[in-house]
């Protein structure tokens, strides 16, 4: 009892002695610069996010101007989601001929496939196996192929044929303006149609 007594009277003596560097005064000017410091951050947060947000709008609305400027009168009367679908619309047919394209240039058996394989000597899928397997000897086969069908162009009887329908050489066909180019175009189809 007396052992209690004497622990309860120290600990009694010591306690405000614990307590005596205690500033009250500092640990609230602290506590304030710390909720400041969180106030500035959670403000340069949300103007961060402000930003993106405006930054994103922007965007977005640049991405739908260049939709509309693409579909041309398609687009025009339409709300920016319909014009959205539309483009997509647009992209996904697109894909589909590409695909369908691509898919009679890798078939030897239809017109597009042959053309390509004769003068190519190989089909737009071969090509690309190759390319995997040896890069280096993929670009020295497009070189050779290149260089042969510059060759045919020139002189050869595709290049008398190509001069034959449209009235000009491959090596005029070089030398020609955009505009000389159009208007061959233009002329062609005329003629030969689509």
């Amino acid at each position: 009892m007396k052992r209690a007594l004497l622990l309860s009277v120290v600990l009694t003596l010591v306690s405000p002695l614990a307590h005596a560097d205690w500033d009250a005064a500092l640990e609230a000017k602290e506590a304030a610069a710390r909720q400041a410091e969180s106030e500035k951050q959670a403000a340069q947060a949300a103007e961060v996010q402000r930003l993106q947000a405006a930054a994103m709008t922007k965007f977005e609305a640049e991405q739908t101007q260049s939709m509309r400027q693409s579909l041309g009168a398609a687009a025009q009367g339409k709300s920016d989601a319909q014009v959205k679908a539309l483009y997509d619309a647009q992209n996904k047919a697109a894909q589909a001929e590409g695909e369908r394209v691509r898919q009679r240039l890798n078939d030897s058996s239809t017109a597009e496939g042959a053309a390509l394989k004769h003068s190519l000597g190989k089909t737009p899928q071969e090509l690309q196996e190759m390319a995997a397997k040896d890069p280096a000897g993929y670009e020295r086969y497009m070189q050779t192929q290149e260089a042969a069908l510059l060759q045919e162009l020139q002189s050869g009887a595709t290049g008398q044929q190509l001069k034959a329908m449209t009235g000009a050489s491959f090596e005029d066909m070089q030398n020609m303006s955009e505009e000389q180019l159009e208007a061959l175009a233009k002329k062609m189809e005329q003629q030969y149609g689509q």
